[in-house]
């Protein structure tokens, strides 16, 4: 399984570049496309919600218990983010704003991020590793916040639901993985 774990890892890479970019043309191009507020949160949550994955999947792929579907759920979440980051990158589109690009793919947007922790939790039932802990506390609270994005219209609601869940991730990555183990896999001369 070392080659679909590397291949796992560009995927992911590839959903944290996505997302950096995306954050920084619109960062750069803030006076030409005004930025809609929410989505650059949306983004700082993405790429946050990027490194909660690689943390978590690290114990997994180092276990002897990965198999193919399992694999597939872990592959499901930096795919999700991808597509997460594509439905929030506005660019020029002369008869919409920022703010109306960001409601048209509202139902998309949430959908999938509704999806990603519920697809977590069903891996851990699955396994047999559900528990009654912090981490499915914080997936349903992330479940039920994202939920509530499809019933938001304004853009302070939209702009404070970004912060919230950025807010949500960060603690829960510091909560669930407060230390992280790091291997030293080379030698510098």
């Amino acid at each position: 399984m070392t080659f679909a774990w590397f291949f796992f890892a560009v995927v992911s890479g590839a959903a944290f570049v996505s997302t950096l970019t995306s954050l920084t043309k619109a960062l750069k191009n803030r006076y030409d496309l005004k930025p809609y507020p929410a989505a650059i949160v949306w983004r700082f949550f993405l790429l946050v919600l990027i490194l909660e994955i690689w943390v978590a999947t690290a114990h997994v792929a180092s276990s002897d218990r990965t198999n193919i579907g399992q694999f597939a759920m872990f592959l499901v979440l930096p795919v999700g983010v991808l597509v997460l980051e594509e439905l929030v990158d506005y660019t020029s589109d002369e008869e919409l704003d920022a703010q109306s690009y960001f409601n048209r793919q509202r139902v998309p947007f949430f959908t999938v991020l509704v999806a990603l922790p519920i697809l977590s939790i069903l891996r851990q039932m699955f396994l047999g590793e559900l528990q009654l802990d912090g981490d499915l506390w914080f997936q349903i609270a992330l479940i039920v916040a994202a939920g509530t994005g499809f019933f938001i219209r304004s853009r302070r609601g939209d702009t404070v639901l970004a912060l919230v869940m950025l807010a949500l991730i960060v603690v829960y990555l510091g909560v669930e993985y407060p230390n992280v183990s790091v291997e030293k896999s080379f030698e510098l001369p």
